[in-house]
């Protein structure tokens, strides 16, 4: 894996183009050859997330099926109240935005609601709220979508 300098232009061909070189030793050592991947590999996001699914039941903590995390540690959920979730860390700062999945109806045609919080106190907190008819509730998230960035 090649990061690309921020300064270097890249030029693309063909894969049926022949990219075999044969100029002088001194020009081939300043060529370099980029595949797609290195320039992947060279884009640099902004910020590191968590993006899970997330479920619940009963009286305990959501679990997350993760399905990306660069943060360099997994959030803990942990059960506040009913309907109430937390997860805290020290890198959960003023720099941190949560996205929530969207108000869905359920199979009992109930509206279901979800809310979410970044609490920065001294390290930080990212809570969720689930609410049927404005009532917290336990038990409705099912695979419900989260995403918590920190921004550089």
């Amino acid at each position: 894996m090649a990061i690309i300098p921020a300064d270097e232009k890249v030029f693309m061909v063909s894969k049926s183009t022949n990219t075999t070189y044969s100029g002088s030793a001194a020009l081939k050592a300043m060529s370099e050859w980029y595949t797609m991947q290195d320039i992947s590999d060279s884009i640099v996001a902004p910020y590191k997330v968590f993006t899970a699914l997330l479920t619940q039941s009963g009286i305990t903590p959501p679990t997350a099926f993760i399905l990306e995390n660069t943060l360099g540690f997994t959030p803990i959920w942990e059960y506040v109240d009913p309907g109430a979730y937390r997860a805290n860390s020290p890198f959960f700062t003023e720099k941190t935005a949560v996205f929530l999945g969207s108000p869905y109806v359920n199979f009992n045609n109930e509206v279901v609601t979800l809310e979410s919080a970044r609490t920065p106190s001294g390290g930080g907190s990212v809570a969720i709220q689930s609410k049927i008819d404005g009532v917290s509730i336990n038990g409705v998230l099912f695979n419900t979508p989260i995403e918590i960035r920190v921004y550089n």
